[in-house]
């Protein structure tokens, strides 16, 4: 073979090399390995109930978690297919943080329309501030901050530190009906028929519960738990985990999921909640009636497991906070 003739068969198998890369690395890093947790979930074309199915995936099959979605999905590659799964039955184990926070040594950070210093600005964050990250693509977080969503250089994004919990708003006037107005109508197939359920009598709720009482003294020993999406104790817990575990150390089984719980117990109002009762929350963000779930402490204030801090902390619902907002629904267990 010629001199002429190998380099440039070199020349060629070198630019089919690094077309190659430049196919794989355009695409988005995996934030984390998610595992299926129903028996069957269907993996779709894209992040709706709607759309068309690509294959259906068995419980504890595992993917690659691409990006986080706003409406309660993930996107996800699974033996070489991206589609999308419903957030509701993966669990994920992250390898890149829900939240990241600005570390720009004072200065702002440029948020850019694309993943590379060639895009155009759109706009700039201050230091310190956290935002969500949806995905990793060729060095840059994809986030949103509010409207706002664009890419960052990931050099300049670390995990968003733990916050403590807010300190209690003055009471405001409060609904009292156990149904907000922002809380979708339950589905026929989740059989929850909350407006049919009678609600306790306000005489029966003169004086607090002791055993409600008891339910949050055991809460509270778990306070600095860490969140993991699935878990339901003893060391850590995600939300209706938490409330599971809590209910169990005094021999009642509650039903697992957020949702679930929805049919324990009896309806209350919100003008009713006394300590141990559960209150539950919508953010618009998922297909079920419910999206988050936790013990009401009293004083406008309930414990849970955050997916803001990633521990179970003590949170307020009062002052047309986001939790004040997102309140729908509060559920008696004791009576």
């Amino acid at each position: 073979m010629s001199h002429h003739l190998r380099q440039g068969l070199r020349a060629f198998v070198l630019s089919v090399a690094l077309g190659a890369l430049c196919v794989v690395g355009a695409g988005a890093a995996s934030l984390g390995t998610g595992t299926v947790t129903a028996d069957a979930l269907r993996l779709r074309s894209q992040a709706n109930t709607t759309s068309s199915i690509l294959t259906m995936v068995n419980a504890g099959t595992q993917a690659d978690v691409l990006s986080r979605e706003e409406n309660g999905w993930y996107k996800v590659s699974y033996k070489g297919t991206e589609g999308y799964m419903s957030a509701e039955y993966v669990a994920v184990e992250w390898t890149v943080p829900a939240k990241g926070k600005v570390n720009a040594q004072g200065a702002t950070l440029n948020v850019r329309s694309g993943p590379g210093t060639g895009y155009q600005r759109i706009d700039a964050l201050s230091d310190g501030a956290t935002v969500d990250i949806l995905e990793l693509t060729e060095g840059w977080y994809h986030i949103q901050l509010g409207e706002l969503k664009g890419y960052v250089s990931a050099d300049y994004l670390l995990p968003a530190e733990e916050t403590p919990a807010p300190t209690p708003a003055p009471k405001v006037a409060i609904q009292t009906s156990p149904v907000a107005a922002n809380a979708p109508t339950p589905q026929a197939d989740q059989a929850v028929p909350l407006s049919e359920e009678p609600t306790l009598p306000p005489e029966a709720l003169d004086t607090t519960s002791t055993k409600g009482q008891e339910v949050v003294d055991f809460a509270n020993t778990l306070l600095g738990s860490p969140y993991v999406y699935g878990a339901s104790g003893p060391n850590s817990f995600d939300c209706s985990g938490f409330v599971y575990y809590v209910f169990r150390h005094f021999d009642v089984t509650l039903n697992r999921g957020a949702t679930g719980q929805l049919s324990n117990g009896t309806a209350i109002e919100r003008s009713q909640l006394q300590p141990g009762d559960l209150v539950f929350f919508f953010d618009g963000k998922v297909s079920t009636p419910v999206s988050h779930v936790g013990v009401y402490i009293g004083d406008d204030q309930f414990i849970h497991a955050s997916t803001n801090s990633y521990e179970v902390v003590v949170s307020s619902m009062a002052g047309g906070n986001t939790y004040d907002r997102n309140y729908v629904y509060a559920r008696r267990i004791f009576e």
